[in-house]
Order: structure tokens, then C-alpha cells, then sequence
């Protein structure tokens, strides 16, 4: 270890009568030269080894081999290639199992701020940790429809609130909160499940990410931070907005839509996300399951004829309605769309043009076709979709 390095304590984990001190390598912001400096823990023995073979030989080499390095008469032992604020996690683990990284929900941070302390979890075999971290992202992420419902329905009264909601529990809202702030970022979740194997939240995941326009990248909060930057500092908006007096409103646009990542997804997830996006995009609901066979259009030659049921006119008109019209990156969403199609009734320019709406059967067999369809794209469509079988 460099003798002119630098040592800096670790406010939380430098314990009085620990008998080792740990030293991890904080990372350089500059280029100048200079002395290294380190965030250093002053730890027990015991307590590591119980927990990690790998201290446990760490602390035994380097008692065998009689370190030079200590430092106030107790052994110095570097953490090669260990991030302070990361070990600082990992000790977190150790020494507060119980009250370890409170989390709130949702937040779309967590995946990137837990990835080094993942690995530092393969590093010393501690693998209930690693489960346990692993688990903060993906209880963000649903497995099942339902789950997929609950959340999305989360999200939209999370909507509702930014712009009507001063206080939550008590405590004032931040006016400046986006709704990315709030809600699951997707991308990061890709990345930390393909790193790390929870493969489970792909699904959710890259479904997440159709219902986010590319333009609206997470580097737009930079922005929205400090609208009128220094001319000289690299601008963190790629495509910044052409017309000067448009940028607050611009910037405002961005409070109520969800961002994602994008500079961070791989080539491959990339290729399998536009993949998804064309496949969503072309899916067309399969209306014949909707209706009774006493309301089937007529067929000739192999051919459909023009619809000549009410009840099919009805329901093409409502399709149009709720998907195709409805245009941008809602129409990249079957689920959604297919369950405003549940609620079909509350809207008048259906009921203006089919007085008559649908038949009796047909509203039941709608109802139960639906139900069947959203759960079929999200059980065989959407993995398809993106590859992910």
C-alpha cells in the first residue's frame, strides 16, 4: 500500500474495539496526480469469518504472513477492486441484518444501487445476501396477470397524484418530483437480471418498457434539473428542444410521463425490444372469440364478408377505438386497451353509433373472451414477443 495514501473512516462501520481495519480504494475524479486515498473500517475478525469463508482465509494469510501494514496497532489489509460505498452495503448486511437497506417501493434507482454490492456477495460467498438484494428488485417487477393489473392500476393513481397531491402522510411533496422518480425503471432491470439471473422479471420488464416513447430518455432530468446550463458543459439532452421559448413547457411534459435508461440496454436487448415493439404493434384481437356463433359475420370462399352482425360491427368499431385510434405507445398495449374494452359502455361515441351495443350472450361472451385473450399474451404472446421462452 502506498505509504503517502490517504485515509479516510467510515462514519459508521469504524467500531472502537474492532481488531482489523479494512481499506477499500475511493475512486478518482480526477486525473491529477496524487496520493490514493481510502475509506477505511475498522471491523471485527470474528464477526466477518462467521459470516465469509473468504475472510475467514483472507484474515488468516494475512496473519501468517505477518503483515507490515497496520494502523493504530491493529493489521491494515486492503480490499483490492472493492468499492467503498458498496462494502459499506455488504457490512450494512453484517452487522444490521434486520434493519438492512429500507428500500421504499418502487424506486426506480434500486437496481444500479445494489449491483456492486451483488457482486461483492459473489466475491465473499455470501449468498444470503445476494438473495436477499436480488430480491429488492425483483419484488418491483410482477410474474402473473394479475399482479401486471395491480401494479398498473398503482401507477396510474400515482399519476393522479402528481397533479393534485401536496402532501403524502403528512410530509409535503417535492413539487419538482417527476413521475420517474416513483415508478420501476425498466432498463436497469434488464440489465440487472441478465447480470444476475433473475430472468423472471424480463417479462414485466421489456413489456414496461413499450409503454415508454424512446425520445423520452432518463437524460432528460438533467435538463429539466438545470434548464439553462453552461453553454460550455456538454449538453445531456441529445435532441434539445428547437424552440427556446417552448423549453419550460417542454421540460413540464416530462414530469407526467415515465423514462427509461436507454443508453444502458445491451445490442441484443435492444434488437429483442424492437422485435417486441413491431410484434405489439401488429396484433390484432381475435374479435370472432368475443361473440356468440349466432353473431358471426357470413363467410364465402374463404373470404370475410362485410360484417352483417350488429353485434361485430360493435365490437370492430371498439376495437378501433381503444387501440388503433388511440395511437402512440398506447397502442403497443393489448392489455391495457383489451381491459378499457371491458368498460366499453362508458364511452359515447360507441353508444352513439350502436345504439344497441351488443346482444345479452354476446356481453357475456365478450367479458370471458377478454379475460382469456390478456391472459394468453401475457402468458405465450409477450414472452414470444421478446424471446424470452
Amino acid at each position: 500500500m502506498d505509504p503517502n495514501a490517504v485515509f479516510e473512516r467510515n462514519t459508521k462501520f469504524y467500531i472502537p474495539d474492532g481488531d482489523v481495519i479494512l481499506a477499500a480504494k475511493v475512486p478518482s475524479q480526477t486525473k491529477a496526480p496524487g496520493p490514493p486515498t481510502y475509506k477505511i473500517f475498522k471491523v471485527h475478525k470474528f464477526l466477518l469469518s462467521l459470516r465469509s469463508r473468504v475472510f475467514y482465509n483472507l484474515f488468516m494469510d494475512s496473519d501468517a504472513s505477518a503483515p507490515n501494514d497496520s494502523l493504530e496497532g491493529v493489521p491494515l489489509v486492503e480490499l483490492h477492486g472493492d468499492n467503498p460505498g458498496d462494502f459499506a452495503v455488504l457490512l450494512s448486511y453484517i452487522y444490521e441484518p434486520e434493519s438492512f437497506l429500507p428500500f421504499r417501493r418502487y424506486d426506480p434507482d434500486v437496481s444500479i444501487a445494489i449491483t456492486g454490492a451483488v457482486r461483492l456477495s459473489d466475491k465473499y460467498f455470501l449468498e444470503p445476501l445476494r438473495k436477499r438484494l436480488v430480491s429488492y428488485v425483483v419484488a418491483e417487477w410482477p410474474t402473473t396477470l394479475r399482479e401486471w393489473d395491480i401494479q398498473q392500476a398503482e401507477i396510474n393513481a400515482i399519476k393522479d397524484t402528481i397533479f393534485s397531491v401536496t402532501t403524502v402522510d403528512g410530509k409535503e411533496v417535492d413539487p419538482d418530483q417527476l413521475l420517474s422518480d416513483r415508478i420501476p425503471e425498466p432498463v436497469s432491470a434488464i440489465v440487472f437480471a441478465r447480470e444476475f439471473g433473475c430472468t423472471q422479471i424480463l417479462h414485466a420488464a421489456f413489456y414496461r418498457l413499450l409503454q415508454i416513447n424512446f425520445k423520452a430518455d432518463w437524460s432528460l432530468r438533467a435538463r429539466r434539473a438545470d434548464p439553462k446550463p453552461n453553454p460550455t458543459d456538454p449538453n445531456p439532452n441529445p435532441n434539445p428542444n428547437p424552440n427556446p421559448d417552448a423549453g419550460a413547457d417542454d421540460d413540464d411534459e416530462y414530469t407526467y410521463i415515465p423514462l427509461a435508461r436507454w443508453a444502458l440496454l445491451s445490442k441484443e436487448d435492444l434488437t429483442q425490444y424492437v422485435r417486441g415493439l413491431h410484434e405489439a404493434e401488429e396484433y390484432e384481437a381475435p374479435l370472432i372469440k368475443f361473440i356468440t356463433t349466432e353473431c358471426w359475420p357470413s363467410f364465402y370462399d374463404g373470404w370475410e364478408s362485410d360484417p352483417d352482425t350488429a353485434c361485430y360491427q360493435y365490437l370492430e368499431n371498439m376495437v378501433g377505438v381503444f387501440s388503433k385510434r388511440r395511437g402512440g405507445t398506447a397502442a403497443r398495449d393489448p392489455l391495457g386497451w383489451l381491459r378499457d374494452c371491458l368498460e366499453h359502455e362508458k364511452f359515447p361515441e360507441l353508444v352513439k353509433k350502436h345504439p344497441n351495443r351488443l346482444c345479452e350472450n354476446c356481453q357475456v361472451k365478450l367479458r370471458r373472451g377478454i379475460t382469456r385473450e390478456r391472459q394468453r399474451i401475457w402468458t405465450a404472446l409477450v414472452p414470444k414477443w421478446f424471446g424470452l421462452q
